[in-house]
């Protein structure tokens, strides 16, 4: 990926008094494989289509603010809000699928994180018992987890995302942990991360102490990124784009 920036801005948040989450003044958005862009501003989802023309938002105020989306399935998009301890499934039109899913009454103890599973369930990370447990479709619990290694227990938990069958568990302060499909850990990739992280091909793209680099997952070389923007670049058409909370706008790369 090119670190020049083309300074061509697209309207995506200019309209919007969008609040930024906590990773350094930065929105949560990711694009889905229809390439459609969906943001996190404060209580409410916001989605735009590859035309970067807003399809519309939802907003649930009695869970609170989501804190991550998943939007691995754009026909059924998860949100996570983590004070309510609740999964939301919306499909493309952003209405919802079902009722509000609470994590707490499917017996987990605390849920802090939560990610779309490739077999179509659902990771949850259950902070409460250092685990990361498997729900199917329906909601179950699959009998499937990660029991985490006590190397992970005083480190924060930030982010998690499944991949080519390899969930990928990010940890502040200490790396991205990896596991396989049986629950096995894999090798840890070694950054110093402390956000979201975004999977391009063979890269993970993170960001550290205000800065943004890639790391390469097979040989753990690590690129610094020079972006204007602190906030981690979104794909879109399969170009890299940065936004930019200042600008409250979207710079090509």
């Amino acid at each position: 990926m090119s670190s020049k920036i083309n300074r061509i801005l697209f309207f995506i948040i200019s309209v919007l008094s969008i609040t930024p989450t906590a990773w350094a003044q930065c929105y949560f958005a990711q694009t889905d494989k229809l390439s459609n862009v969906w943001v996190i501003s404060g209580p409410e989802l916001i989605c735009f289509d590859k035309n970067l023309k807003r399809v519309g938002s939802y907003t649930n105020l009695m869970l609170g603010n989501p804190s991550t989306i998943d939007v691995s399935d754009p026909f059924k998009v998860a949100i996570f809000y983590p004070q309510a301890k609740s999964l939301v499934l919306l499909n493309n039109k952003l209405a919802v699928i079902g009722s509000p899913i609470s994590l707490s009454d499917e017996g987990i103890g605390d849920a802090i994180l939560a990610c779309r599973s490739g077999k179509r369930g659902f990771w949850i990370f259950d902070r409460s018992k250092g685990e990361i447990i498997h729900f199917d479709s329906s909601i179950e619990q699959s009998g499937e987890k990660v029991v985490l290694d006590v190397s992970y227990s005083n480190f924060v938990p930030l982010y998690m995302q499944e991949s080519n069958g390899v969930l990928f568990v990010a940890f502040k302060g200490k790396g991205i942990g990896r596991f396989d499909p049986f629950g096995a850990t894999l090798a840890e990739i070694p950054v110093d991360i402390d956000s979201p992280f975004l999977i391009n091909n063979k890269e993970v793209i993170y960001q550290s102490k205000g800065k943004i680099f890639t790391c390469n997952i097979e040989n753990y070389q690590k690129t610094p990124l020079d972006l204007d923007s602190k906030c981690l670049p979104i794909i879109i058409n399969d170009k890299f784009y940065c936004s930019d909370t200042s600008k409250k706008a979207v710079d090509k790369l």
